[in-house]
């Protein structure tokens, strides 16, 4: 028997009372949307998305996420996996949550090659469950590809109208609010497989050794606290403070808001009130310049990105400066004084 399921967007609530609602409801689950377009472009995360997985969660609602897709160019729909990827882990994604490409927009050039693009650098980062959003159209026209399963959009109808779906969005209007509703034929968003998505009870912040500013590559960068500093739920003057940090504490920096910076998820400090000193090699940014440390002592230098032969051993103490970087086989290496996988190092702030 087919279940249901929401997409949530932040048009739709964060309170427990609507989640609780949706289960009450029969509603096994919730796809949430994160993000839109790459951390270069629109910069776009969906302010509530945090506490939307909170209250499903706390509901007993399967968690999964989606994407909504601006890509253009296989380069640009790797950088959008990439931000994908990164704000799904601080929503505590894991390896079973499902991870859906929402490819509809009607500037997208070359969605056929872009998705699979895409979906295939999300996979490269350890998310295999995965599915391809759109329009019943779009399939007929074959713009997408089909080897992940498919979720379709198809309203007024008796049917999903594409062949071998997974899943069926077939009403924008469900029991007269302005919610979307899909049937699950397979199981994928509604069936619990491991943890799917976990959420710790904190806010999800991350605090720096002052001493040891060593972090992530991915982290975008690290910002020291100026003054005592409150900390809000969104990034307008209005909004409503969760805490307070005090002066003179490190803390991991995901981006910029307007005139605010997000320590993730739901959490937004003034830019007035924190010094930040940025990862310019970010994604498939400019590393030049960049100082990283290798991640253990095992770890060889090559003489060209693809080559695969180790020629020196790094020195797992030591910090190593990048000069180039380059991209080969979906992979990001940096030379620093021979190539070496930007996913060795950790990166010096």
């Amino acid at each position: 028997m087919a279940e249901l399921f929401a997409d949530v967007a932040v048009y739709q609530r964060s309170d427990l009372a609507y989640y609780q609602m949706l289960a009450n409801n029969g509603v096994k689950g919730v796809c949430i949307k994160l993000t839109e377009g790459s951390r270069a472009g629109s910069n776009y995360i969906n302010p509530r998305a945090l506490a939307q997985t909170k209250s499903a969660l706390a509901a007993g609602l399967v968690v999964s996420f989606y994407h909504y897709s601006l890509y253009n160019g296989v380069t640009d729909a790797k950088a959008e996996a990439d931000f994908f990827v990164s704000v799904a882990k601080q929503m505590g994604a894991t390896a079973n949550t499902v991870m859906v490409a929402d490819a509809e927009a009607p500037t997208l050039y070359s969605p056929y090659a872009d998705t699979q693009a895409f979906q295939d650098y999300i996979a490269y980062m350890g998310y295999n469950k995965q599915a391809t959003y759109s329009m019943a159209s779009w399939f007929w026209a074959k713009k997408l590809p089909t080897n992940r399963p498919l979720w379709v959009a198809n309203y007024g109808v008796s049917q999903p109208g594409v062949n071998n779906v997974d899943a069926w969005q077939y009403t924008s209007t469900w029991n007269g609010m302005g919610q979307d509703m899909s049937y699950d034929y397979t199981g994928l968003f509604t069936t619990t497989s491991g943890n799917q998505v976990t959420v710790e009870s904190g806010e999800n912040e991350v605090q720096i050794n002052e001493l040891n500013r060593i972090v992530d590559y991915r982290t975008m960068g690290i910002g020291l606290a100026k003054r005592d500093a409150q900390i809000l739920d969104a990034p307008y003057p209005w909004a409503n403070v969760i805490k307070t940090i005090k002066s003179n504490t490190l803390w991991e920096v995901f981006q910029r808001k307007g005139g605010y910076y997000s320590l993730g998820g739901e959490q937004y400090i003034n830019a007035g009130d924190i010094s930040v000193t940025w990862n310019t090699g970010q994604a498939f940014g400019d590393w030049q310049g960049v100082r990283v440390k290798p991640i253990n002592g095992d770890i060889w230098t090559q003489s060209t990105p693809d080559d695969g032969t180790g020629v020196t051993q790094l020195d797992q103490d030591m910090v190593y400066v990048v000069t180039e970087a380059n991209v080969t086989n979906d992979q990001v290496y940096v030379n620093i004084g021979g190539w070496v996988p930007i996913d060795k190092f950790k990166v010096v702030l």
